[in-house]
């Protein structure tokens, strides 16, 4: 391993490990999609959430995988599209969604990702399917419109 690359897992390891989380972890380097530009980001996903750093501040999105409402990705060419939507309420994901109410803006946060398609993509998405297969979110959940 390059130098510049122990750096970066050294990196990542430690903001993830911040968060709270000390399992096992891969990641792939991509694009924070915000407004009209992109910023460089890291997607992290571990046994227990998924981490999304910005690169730039250090600035960490977490969400464990029984809040994570949507997983959703597409193919662009060289490239594969991610969102991410993390119910961010105080209530319990499961109680919440059990009172059948439309999840309000303000207990939902919404990430998309541009990442390089092939490299450590796939260990990444593998990971993300199965924390949100033990994750316990209502499958009607996931048939609204996809986030890319």
């Amino acid at each position: 391993m390059r130098r510049s690359e122990s750096r970066r897992a050294e990196l990542v390891r430690a903001i993830v490990h911040g968060n709270g989380d000390d399992t096992a972890l891969v990641s792939h380097d991509g694009w924070l999609l915000r407004g009209n530009g992109e910023v460089p980001a890291i997607l992290v996903a571990t046994e227990r959430a998924v981490h999304v750093i910005d690169t730039r501040t250090r600035d960490a999105a977490v969400c464990s995988y029984h809040r994570l409402l949507r997983f959703d990705c597409r193919d662009q060419r060289t490239d594969v599209l991610v969102g991410l939507s993390c119910y961010m309420g105080s209530t319990p994901t499961a109680a919440r969604v059990a009172l059948g109410r439309e999840l309000l803006p303000n207990e939902v946060s919404n990430y998309r990702l541009r990442l390089p398609r092939g490299g450590d993509w796939a260990p990444v998405r593998e990971r993300i399917v199965a924390g949100m297969a033990q994750g316990g979110i209502p499958a009607e959940l996931h048939r609204v419109a996809a986030l890319v």
